[in-house]
């Protein structure tokens, strides 16, 4: 478990006495100075790996040193010595994205845009297993992130300008519905210290579906980039206002759960959706009237009012019922 107190509040209101202020706060010191020095370390290790891989550029180097910092992690790791945890840690998440990125790099065989799909599944479970091993939810979101690539999802960068780009969104929706959904269940059944993980995991399918939703609403489901294969979008091919009504309907249900079981993070997250959705769909349909654009302004306003009270009651709730477990 995971407490935070401020020992000086403490010490004023007489709940604890001079000595045990001055105990807890040595404890906290040696902590802090351990978490400084891993992670000066780690800055170390990173140093050198990258001006190595400078020096040595290519797919079997970031694979071989890879191996060896997950390696290095793993032992560190497992020499029971918990002052250490964070810089295990820090190598075994470093090692799996290595020689995760060698892996794929190597796949591609030096091309970027292009990509092996039992590789790419590959990389994915090494992400999801390492994730389990070093209680990592980055690398949790990186496994559910990337393994939407085999479905045709990728972002691109331009001259000032970023893309996303969402090849078959019906079923892109559908199955980070599933994940997501699979993930949360998951995560109420798994010892405490793996919830944060598998909850991360969650969300990431809650973005990629919110995303699924948006380029739906804009382009509709068959929009050409799926020719040659089988899938369900060149089947349904639903239209944009279809997907915009679908969208909408998503996020109203998904926020009415999020308040009734207590997830501030879904309501929020839903509720910026909303926020693009209402935008989007008032550039692409309504040409951007301004007499809309003050009514979508003042709603705006409401929606952050409101969404301010929930938080704040949402956030007491919590308070009263759980204590946050530790994550990585």
């Amino acid at each position: 478990m995971k407490v935070t107190l401020d020992l000086d509040v403490l010490l004023s209101e007489g709940k604890i006495n001079e000595e045990e202020h001055n105990k807890f706060s040595s404890l906290s010191a040696q902590t802090t100075g351990s978490l400084g020095f891993s992670i000066l370390i780690a800055f170390g290790i990173i140093s050198v790996v990258s001006g190595l891989m400078v020096m040595i550029p290519s797919a079997g180097t970031a694979i071989f040193f890879g191996v060896v910092v997950f390696s290095l992690g793993f032992a560190i790791r497992h020499s029971q010595s918990e002052q250490w945890d964070v810089l295990g840690t820090i190598c075994i998440s470093l090692g799996a994205l290595l020689t995760g990125g060698g892996l794929l790099y190597l796949a591609a065989d030096g091309y970027p845009g292009s990509f092996n799909a039992l590789v790419v599944l590959l990389v994915v479970l090494i992400y999801a297993a390492v994730s389990a091993l070093s209680k990592s939810s980055f690398l949790m979101v990186l496994a559910v992130l990337l393994s939407s690539s085999l479905i045709g999802a990728m972002t691109g960068y331009g001259y000032a300008s970023y893309s996303i780009v969402i090849q078959n969104p019906i079923t892109t929706v559908i199955l980070y519905s599933l994940v997501g959904t699979g993930l949360y269940q998951l995560s109420k059944r798994v010892p405490i210290a793996y919830e944060a993980i598998t909850l991360s995991g969650a969300k990431a399918g809650v973005f990629l579906v919110n995303f699924g939703f948006w380029v739906g609403s804009l382009w509709g489901s068959y929009n050409g980039f799926n020719e040659g294969y089988y899938s369900p979008d060149r089947v349904m091919n639903l239209s944009p206002d279809v997907f915009s009504v679908l969208w909408a309907v998503a996020l109203i249900v998904t926020a009415v759960w999020a308040v009734r079981v207590n997830r501030r993070w879904t309501l929020n997250v839903v509720t910026v959706f909303g926020g693009i959705h209402l935008y989007t769909q008032w550039f692409q349909f309504f040409d951007g009237s301004a007499g809309l654009l003050v009514v979508m302004g003042l709603v705006a306003l409401g929606l952050a009012v409101g969404m301010r009270f929930v938080n704040v009651s949402m956030k007491e709730k919590e308070q009263l019922v759980k204590v946050e477990p530790t994550s990585s």
